[in-house]
């Protein structure tokens, strides 16, 4: 690496247009090799030799003296590379050259100019510019390396067919193998052009003349290879480069029902595939490994002999899996990528592998003698995982119910059967349906013994349900009818006065519109009992009814408390069920789907859990398509989504006082 060379010179700072103002760089410094000959402010023209071949470009970096300028940074010198302005960072300048753009020598000569900002004075002969520019010639060595390799390889059959190399085609990072699976005995043409750079090629050992060859292969039973290099000989290289590329022309099989297992060594870890969402049948084509080890033993396992099957990392390093056989891989630190092909058809298939750097569950303190797992989900161990390390069964908070039920009111205190919440297994212990009948219990019944709904059928009612605008009846005294009754269900065909919880609020006033006035001094809470032949038996009735809609309104209140518990237990994650902007600001979403799944760009956003995913912005995967009932927004809803929202969720948008 070059040193800086600074110059000596005075420390005083002038102003543009001051005849002391100083035109000179303190110091040149290049990111590659070294200036010929070293630095000095009153040296103009200079000489970068940069040895590597495969340097893509230099760094060019010019230092002014800042003692010499006023702080202004409209006062500092004009520094021009190519006529063209380079803005200053701080007193320095930085120019990229790119070498990339010839694989031949690289030769050129790059002039920076530093000027006076105020221009030049005088006139003719005593015109002074105030600026000075120095040159540098940049030289490189060719790149031998993309010389002597192919520019276009292609490979068609005699019915016009052109096949797709495995792995794909790349001039710019050149592989020394590309394989081609052919569905058709006979014959096929291979053509091969080389660098316009190289002086002539090979094929199979015979030398020809230019820089393309094509030629007719006949593709036997097992196959065939043509071994191609193109050559350059020069003044760069008296002594001659060649290159290697090695085209394999072989049959393809039929891949369409190849199934692919991939696993670890016990002692190292443990791979299993992952679905593509949560709920998923259908494995998704990619697989999540853990492993706390720098290295591992990954063995694949497929139902067609033909196919051949490696994994490429994503640094390029390929390690070819046998049928059954363990193969040592190094796990990095962190999370990996990787890619498993698959050969033999006419496409590769590939299948995306996660490798996790994970923690031993043994770092976690668990309340039995032993971790039932030995690795954590991720690279840290979290509360998150003590479920599946201590084998502490999940609350049902994280259970999700079908659409005609909730999560029952002390979701927060009652597990489900496992370390994850299963959404069939749990349903009987986590839900429940929703609202209570008029019995006041929740088993639809007509509170007989034998049981039954007014269909006969089942424990749970699925008859019509009446709109509350028909409850006007069943609002107390101080009450009346909720916003909008005609978008909330009563509990059966007809409204009932356990409906009232769900049809009716207090007024906020005395005489408000619609309230229900009726007092007197016996009947105040029973005035309807007053047009009956027996009203205090009909009020001991109503009261009785009153005490079972209070009950329900503690049981509705118990889910209140319950959704608050499970809204907490979420915000202390960072994300929600239902899309919200509470990663850095951003869009993110709770997907359970992020400890198993390869998908999981976007899981861990902005460092929360890493069951919270970015979505809804590229690169991410779409937020879920309807609408969050946790928005704050209750009064905006639609219909549709205040009544998705009330079914699914117990939130009654017409209760003011609720906050979602």
């Amino acid at each position: 690496a070059a040193a800086w060379l600074v110059g000596g010179a005075s420390s005083e700072a002038v102003l543009p247009g001051d005849g002391r103002y100083h035109t000179q760089f303190m110091g040149i410094r290049p990111s590659i090799g070294a200036l010929r000959p070293a630095f000095s402010p009153d040296v103009f023209d200079y000489e970068l030799a940069v040895e590597e071949q495969d340097a893509e470009g230099v760094t060019l970096t010019f230092q002014m003296d800042p003692s010499r300028y006023d702080p202004d940074p409209k006062n500092l010198p004009v520094v021009t590379i190519e006529d063209k302005p380079l803005p200053p960072k701080g007193a320095d300048c930085s120019y990229y050259v790119d070498l990339e753009d010839e694989i031949g020598p690289f030769d050129k000569v790059t002039r920076v100019k530093i000027a006076d900002p105020a221009g030049g004075t005088g006139w003719g002969f005593w015109y002074n510019p105030r600026a000075h520019t120095y040159s540098i010639r940049i030289t490189q060595p060719p790149d031998f390396a993309r010389i002597t390799s192919p520019r276009t390889i292609a490979v068609v059959g005699s019915d016009g067919t052109a096949f797709r190399s495995h792995p794909a085609f790349n001039v710019r990072h050149p592989a020394g193998l590309y394989e081609y699976r052919i569905g058709q005995k006979g014959r096929v043409k291979l053509t091969v052009k080389c660098s316009e750079l190289a002086t002539g090629f090979r094929v199979n050992g015979k030398t020809g003349d230019g820089r393309e060859t094509s030629q007719e292969v006949d593709i036997r039973r097992d196959g065939a290879s043509v071994l191609v290099e193109c050559l350059y000989k020069g003044a760069s290289s008296p002594e001659g480069k060649r290159g290697r590329t090695i085209v394999k022309l072989s049959h393809f099989v039929d891949l369409s029902e190849l199934t692919m297992e991939l696993s670890m060594d016990k002692r190292d870890g443990y791979c299993q595939q992952a679905r593509a969402t949560l709920g998923d049948p259908q494995p998704a084509k990619s697989f999540v490994c853990r492993s706390a080890l720098t290295s591992a033993r990954i063995m694949a396992k497929f139902n067609e002999p033909g196919a051949k099957v490696s994994l490429k990392s994503a640094s390029g390093e390929e390690t070819v899996l046998e049928q059954g056989t363990a193969k040592v891989v190094a796990i990095p630190e962190g999370t990996t990528k990787f890619v498993l092909y698959a050969l033999g058809d006419k496409e590769p298939i590939q299948y995306d592998v996660q490798v996790i750097r994970a923690a031993p569950c043994s770092t976690l303190s668990c309340s039995s003698s032993s971790a039932a797992k030995w690795l954590c989900f991720g690279e840290r161990c979290t509360r998150n995982d003590r479920a599946h390390c201590c084998g502490e069964p999940a609350l049902c908070l994280l259970a999700k119910c079908p659409k005609d039920m909730h999560l029952r009111p002390d979701a927060g205190k009652v597990t489900c059967a496992g370390s994850m919440c299963d959404a069939m297994t749990d349903i009987g212990t986590c839900c429940t349906f929703a609202p209570p009948d008029d019995d006041g219990d929740s088993d639809g019944d007509n509170g007989d013994e034998e049981g039954g709904d007014e269909d006969g059928g089942d424990d749970v009612y699925h008859g019509p349900r009446a709109n509350c605008s028909t409850a006007a009846g069943v609002c107390d005294f101080g009450f009346k009818l909720r916003r909008d009754p005609g978008s909330l269900k009563c509990s059966r065909a007809t409204c009932g006065f356990l409906d009232a919880v769900t049809c009716c609020q207090e007024c906020t006033r005395a005489y408000e519109p619609g309230c229900n006035t009726n007092k007197t001094s016996r009947f105040a809470n029973c005035p309807d009992c007053m047009r009956t032949w027996n009203p205090d038996e009909c009020c001991e009735a109503e009261a009785a009814k009153r005490a079972k809609a209070e009950q329900a309104e503690k049981l509705l209140e118990a889910e209140q408390r319950s959704q608050s518990e499970r809204l907490s237990y979420f915000d202390s994650l960072g994300c929600f069920p239902e899309a919200r902007p509470t990663c850095a600001e951003r869009m993110c979403v709770y997907d359970e789907s992020c400890l198993y799944a390869t998908h999981s760009e976007g899981c861990g956003a902005a460092g929360n859990d890493r069951r919270c995913r970015f979505c809804g912005f590229s690169p991410y995967l779409p937020c879920p398509v309807e609408g969050s009932c946790y928005d704050g927004q209750c009064e905006s809803w639609s219909e549709k989504k205040a009544k998705r929202c009330k079914e699914e969720h117990g939130m009654d948008c017409s209760k003011k006082e609720q906050s979602f």
